[in-house]
């Protein structure tokens, strides 16, 4: 079985496919994605053996639905077709198209934004272009040491609890944050217990996307199976949100952000909490040192009075072009052609050249103290 670096916290990869496969809109998912992929709605064609999809996913450590690089992938792929015969290049191809779909499920639901791709355009659950996505997906270790902290820090925060079930289980922060202890419910017929989640897919209730041919409304209850880790430290809250809360704690919010647990947090603060626990893990990301919250304030100031005068002082200046026609290569030319052109001149060259440098002037002086 392939790791990773960074330290982990054990879940299978099967575990991590049972998830995404017990959701209905997984399936859906799939089906609308496959089908459009092979231009074939009816997913006649789709010939991958689970079992098959099982070991390629268990290949992948304990973290299938993390950024994998690519070496990985092609070590992972030639020991299996030395393993097993039964991967043709046929099935392997299969496998690598199902755990990307499972991979753009997961950026789709909120914890994992996958890489831009170029080619045909895709569409996420909200109807978005895919390429709008930027490559903002937590590396490995990251994503590791973020668990980990979360999970040290879960019985006594529901922040952190908040934090566990956007990694593990894919919630957007908005969702995390709506769910209370009543939306925690055992299944007939199955092995985990599910959190009760009404997906909001769009602000107006009238509205339906359209995928397709398939309609999806705004809204769908869905019901998400929950990994065994976060299970037992829901139900360890569950007993003491019981002992302090009496019958109502039913309605008492999962996340919340305040030790008695009575107050729900917003998405933002929850985002917030998230950074923090990466800052202890040492991923803070500075530039420079920052001495106390009055410099800092000021240091911004300073800063974007900066930018101000600079992008200012630019459109004066194409003004200026525009009103003597100063400049050869703009004679002649439509105003809006030619603000155009000035502005994607202005964003790449002049952009970085003039900005960026008096930028690092501004900085540097007021390290300086001058």
């Amino acid at each position: 079985m392939k790791t990773f670096p960074g330290d982990t916290v054990q879940r299978s990869a099967e575990g991590a496919y049972t998830l995404l496969e017990a959701t209905g809109e997984f399936q859906r998912y799939l089906a609308r994605e496959i089908g459009k992929d092979r231009k074939n709605p009816a997913n006649t064609k789709d010939t991958l053996d689970r079992d098959l999809l099982d070991k390629y996913l268990s290949f992948y450590g304990d973290r299938p639905l993390c950024r994998i690089d690519k070496g990985v992938r092609k070590t992972v792929e030639q020991e299996l077709a030395a393993q097993d015969p039964r991967f043709t290049k046929h099935q392997m191809q299969r496998c690598r198209h199902r755990l990307e779909l499972m991979q753009w499920y997961a950026a789709d639901h909120g914890w994992m934004n996958m890489p831009k791709r170029r080619g045909r355009k895709r569409y996420d659950a909200q109807g978005q272009k895919r390429s709008k996505l930027g490559n903002q997906s937590l590396s490995h270790e990251e994503f590791s040491r973020l668990l980990e902290q979360a999970k040290q820090n879960a019985l006594q925060n529901g922040l952190a609890v908040g934090v566990l079930l956007v990694l593990l289980e894919g919630f957007s922060p908005e969702e995390a944050c709506s769910l209370q202890y009543g939306d925690y419910v055992r299944l007939p017929g199955s092995a985990y217990y599910s959190l009760r989640v009404l997906r909001p897919y769009l602000e107006k209730a009238d509205n339906v996307l359209q995928f397709g041919k398939e309609k999806v409304y705004p809204y769908r209850l869905r019901y998400v199976p929950v990994c065994q880790p976060l299970q037992e430290i829901l139900q360890r809250r569950a007993e003491w949100a019981r002992e302090k809360g009496g019958r109502s704690f039913l309605k008492m919010p999962i996340v919340c952000s305040k030790a008695e647990w009575k107050t729900a947090c917003r998405p933002e603060e929850l985002q917030r909490y998230s950074k923090s626990l990466l800052k202890q893990a040492g991923f803070a990301a500075g530039t420079y040192k920052k001495t106390d919250e009055k410099s800092d304030h000021q240091e911004e100031k300073t800063i974007g009075a900066t930018v101000r005068v600079l992008h200012r002082t630019f459109d004066e200046m194409v003004k200026g072009w525009l009103r003597a026609g100063e400049k050869d290569h703009l004679q002649g030319w439509a105003p809006k052609t030619v603000m155009d052109k000035v502005y994607r001149d202005y964003q790449s060259v002049w952009y970085q050249e003039c900005i960026g440098r008096k930028l690092d002037e501004a900085i540097r002086c007021y390290q300086k103290g001058a």
